[in-house]
């Protein structure tokens, strides 16, 4: 009998503190901010304490709470709160706390670029060593620059009597003409005769070149 009576004392004492409770955020706002705030497992104070002093280390928690910054109605909704602040929901608290910190998006921001900058940095320092050792490559391989002298033998015969006919050079840029350029054999190209003259009298360059096409195939998907 007396247990029951203090069951019910302490459940009219419970649904009188929850109403008690002042929730001027959207229900979806405040369940999300809620839950991203269990993640920390630690006060209000303790996470308003952290930005200030920049001490996050784990970027996750710092993206979270970036999605969920207030815009500017939501903090002159809370400033303009003249109730008794300690009724405010936990999610309101942790907004208004937050508004009181002055540049806190910025001070989030610039935590998250301090901890992400190692990880970026490494991936493109592993992508631009890739890429130069690629470049230099290219450049010292023997075999492409032979099978380049005859693209340019051949482009110079095809157009002799003419103003391309005696070129010294050729660009890049043009070497994707050489499998567009269509011979009386439908599925034959100019790449492919070029392919099979070069096989006849410089077979090794030809087969080096096809293993260094394979290890920048490597490098271009790395």
């Amino acid at each position: 009998m007396f247990s029951r009576k203090a069951a019910q004392q302490i459940t009219a004492s419970a649904e009188k503190k929850v109403s008690n409770v002042v929730n001027l955020l959207d229900m979806k706002r405040s369940m999300n901010m809620n839950i991203w705030l269990k993640q920390f497992r630690t006060s209000n104070e303790a996470i308003i304490e952290m930005i200030e002093k920049a001490d996050q280390k784990k970027s996750e928690k710092l993206k979270g709470l970036i999605k969920l910054l207030p815009d500017r109605a939501e903090i002159d909704l809370l400033t303009n709160f003249d109730g008794d602040q300690s009724t405010l929901g936990n999610a309101e608290k942790i907004i208004k706390q937050l508004s009181q910190l002055n540049d806190y998006a910025l001070r989030l921001n610039l935590m998250l670029i301090k901890l992400e900058y190692r990880i970026t940095y490494n991936s493109i320092h592993e992508r631009q060593e890739a890429f130069l050792t690629m470049c230099h490559n290219i450049l010292e391989c023997e075999s492409l620059k032979k099978f380049f002298r005859v693209v340019l033998q051949y482009e110079n015969f095809l157009n002799v009597g003419s103003y391309a006919g005696n070129a010294l050079a050729f660009k890049i840029s043009s070497l994707p003409k050489l499998s567009d350029t269509q011979g009386n054999q439908r599925e034959i190209a100019l790449l492919h005769f070029l392919v099979l003259q070069c096989f006849g009298f410089c077979r090794q360059s030809l087969r080096e070149l096809a293993l260094f096409f394979k290890v920048i195939d490597r490098w271009i998907e790395f």
